[in-house]
C-alpha cells in the first residue's frame, strides 16, 4: 500500500494522510488545497507532508479554505491522528480496482516484491498473507493486476521443513508462472552489465582473436576429464568475455559456494551470484587501464574472496606472501607460466 500510495503522488509514509489527499483528488480540490498549503505556508504540500504534525494550523486552514471540510471536521481528524484508519486486503484490492479503472481498460497493474523468501522466512502467516494479497487482486482485477515475487534462493529451499506442507501448496498454486533462473546464468548478467562492448571494440575483439586463436589454445588447455574448465568457443565468445576466460566463471562459483559450505563467515552467501558479480567488477577495474591482449589471471579474485574467508585461512595465505622460501624469482617466473597474463 506504502508504494502503491508513492505511485500515485500520495504520501507513502502515512496511510490516512495519503487517503485525505485521494479524497481530495477525487472531489477536485486537490491543485486548490495545494497552492492553499502555498500561500499560507510558503512551501510546497510535498515539502511539509513529512511534519504534517507540526504543520497542522496551516493544513487544517487550507482544507477549510478549500471548501473540503469544515474547520472543526478537520481539527478533529488531527487529533485522532489515524486512529480510525482500517487497512486490510479486500481495502487495499479496491483501492487498486479504482485507479486501475481511472486509467482505462487498458491499463494494468504490476506490484514486484523482491526478495519473499527471506520476508516470509519460518512464519507460515506470512506466506498466507501473501497468498491472500494474490487471491483477492486476482478475484477483483481479474487478470488486470500482476503480483511479481523473487527469491534469491529457490523457494522450495527457502520453505524447506519452515511451513507446513499443505500452506506451501496453496501459495505455489496463486503463482503458477515460475521462472527459474539458476546460478549457470550468472555469467550472462556478468556479460551484460560488466563486460558488454560497443560494437566496434567486439569487431576489434573478434579479429584480435583470430589471429592469436592458436596461442591461445596452447596457454589455456585443460586436461580431457576437465569438461567444465571451458576455453573460447569462437571469436564471438571471446569478444564477450573478454577479458576473462569461460572456465573462470564455473571455477569463481564453485570457490564461493565452498566458502559458504565450510565457513562460518561466507554462510550469508546466498549460492555467490552478487559476490561474483563484485568480483568479476572489482577485477576488471584493477586491469581497466591495460591495453588489448592482456588476461584477467585468476588470482585477480583473491581480494574479494579474502573478506569471506575464516580469518585462520587468510592468516596462512598472508604468512606465504611473505615467507622468502615461496617469493624467490625461479618460483615466481614458473608459477606465472601457468597464469595466462598476455596472449602477445
Amino acid at each position: 500500500m506504502r508504494a502503491f500510495n508513492e505511485h500515485m503522488g500520495f504520501f507513502g509514509d502515512v496511510f490516512w494522510i495519503a487517503e485525505l489527499e485521494e479524497d481530495l483528488q477525487d472531489k477536485g480540490l486537490y491543485d486548490a488545497f495545494k497552492e492553499e498549503i502555498r500561500k499560507i505556508s510558503g512551501s510546497a504540500w510535498e515539502e511539509i507532508r513529512d511534519i504534517y504534525s507540526f504543520e497542522q494550523d496551516d493544513i487544517v486552514e487550507a482544507l477549510a479554505t478549500c471548501g473540503h471540510q469544515s474547520r472543526e471536521a478537520s481539527e478533529r481528524m488531527f487529533e485522532s491522528d489515524g486512529r480510525n484508519y482500517h487497512l486490510d486486503v479486500e481495502k487495499f484490492a479496491r483501492e487498486v480496482e479504482k485507479y486501475r479503472r481511472s486509467k482505462g481498460d487498458d491499463h494494468q497493474v504490476i506490484f514486484l516484491v523482491d526478495e519473499v523468501g527471506q520476508y516470509i522466512g519460518e512464519d507460515s502467516e506470512l506466506m498466507l498473507n501473501l497468498q491472500t494479497v494474490a487471491e483477492e487482486l486476482g478475484t477483483k482485477l481479474r487478470g488486470k493486476a500482476w503480483l511479481v515475487v523473487t527469491s534469491q534462493a529457490d523457494i522450495d529451499t527457502v520453505t524447506k521443513e519452515r511451513v507446513k506442507e499443505y500452506d506451501f501448496s496453496k501459495i505455489q498454486a496463486r503463482f503458477d508462472t515460475r521462472l527459474s533462473l539458476s546460478s549457470a546464468n550468472v555469467d550472462e548478467v556478468i556479460k551484460t552489465r560488466i563486460l558488454l562492448k560497443k560494437d566496434e571494440h567486439k569487431e576489434m575483439l573478434a579479429s584480435s582473436y583470430a589471429n592469436k586463436r592458436t596461442i591461445l589454445k596452447n596457454l589455456i588447455s585443460f586436461s580431457k576429464g576437465s569438461a567444465e574448465m571451458k576455453n573460447y568457443m569462437g571469436d564471438g565468445d571471446f569478444a564477450d568475455v573478454y577479458p576473462f576466460v569461460p572456465y573462470q566463471f564455473n571455477l569463481l562459483q564453485k570457490v564461493f559456494e565452498k566458502i559458504r559450505q565450510t565457513g562460518f563467515t561466507g554462510k550469508h552467501l546466498a549460492k555467490g551470484e552478487r559476490s561474483m558479480l563484485s568480483a568479476f567488477k572489482e577485477s576488471t577495474e584493477k586491469y581497466g587501464q591495460s591495453g588489448v591482449g592482456v588476461l584477467i589471471p585468476f588470482h585477480s579474485f583473491y581480494s574479494t574472496v579474502e573478506s569471506f574467508l575464516d580469518p585462520i585461512i587468510v592468516r596462512t595465505i598472508t604468512q606465504a606472501e611473505k615467507n622468502d622460501q615461496l617469493t624467490n624469482p625461479d618460483l615466481t617466473f614458473r608459477t606465472y607460466l601457468l597464469i595466462p597474463h598476455h596472449f602477445y
